[in-house]
């Protein structure tokens, strides 16, 4: 018993690991199709809110998804539903805001409450 628990562990670990190391390489390639030099281990060392202080157009997100779906179905197995469905989780969660001007910071909020651009 103790030793199918531990391969059952293992094989979860796996999976695990193969889940995170997907997530880290759509998380890279968002970074890259954006043009922005930074990697999942860099922004683990930003603080929280990182996906909110970098931009892409509307043309890489859309690029981004198209490959990552890809990948989903490659390396996890998934189908395409299922594949735009966790893409669509992950695009809400952690994908960039979509700026057509492409270089708009976050804007700054001026002493009466009003946005600056």
């Amino acid at each position: 018993m103790y030793a199918e628990w531990k391969v059952e562990l293992c094989i979860t670990y796996v999976s695990m690991d193969k889940r995170l190391q997907t997530a880290k390489d759509i998380i890279n390639k968002m970074m890259e199709i954006a043009g922005y030099d930074v990697t999942f281990d860099d922004l683990l060392k930003e603080e929280d809110g990182w996906y909110a202080r970098y931009t892409m157009t509307q043309k890489q997100s859309d690029e981004w998804k198209e490959w990552s779906i890809k990948k989903l179905m490659k390396d996890r197995g998934m189908t395409k539903r299922k594949a735009e469905y966790e893409m669509s989780m992950m695009d809400l969660a952690y994908g960039l805001r979509i700026d057509e001007d492409g270089f708009r910071s976050l804007p700054e909020i001026s002493e009466n409450g009003n946005e600056q651009i």
